[in-house]
């Protein structure tokens, strides 16, 4: 199924798709099947955590939070009290 979200999306979709093949690193596509569902608390797919302590995460990660795509709730950066 496919939904038509309208022209504003559909940019963001293609901008987004564009950063991410440029920024993610090469080795990390080859760790898991990206694709499966992990369910936190729950299921984890086999080899997830392997893939969640391997180097190029990080970097994909870092990548993230650099371009202010995903913030981590637990960075010191940003505690306050």
């Amino acid at each position: 199924m496919e939904l038509d979200l309208g022209p504003e999306i559909e940019q963001f979709r293609h901008e987004l798709r564009g950063w991410i093949a440029e920024h993610a690193p090469p080795a990390l596509a080859g760790l898991i099947d990206w694709r499966t569902v992990a369910i936190p608390g729950g299921y984890r797919a086999t080899g997830l955590t392997n893939a969640l302590r391997h180097p190029a995460y990080g970097q994909w990660e870092q990548a993230l939070k650099d371009a202010r795509l995903i913030w981590h709730q637990r960075d010191p950066a940003h505690h306050h009290r």
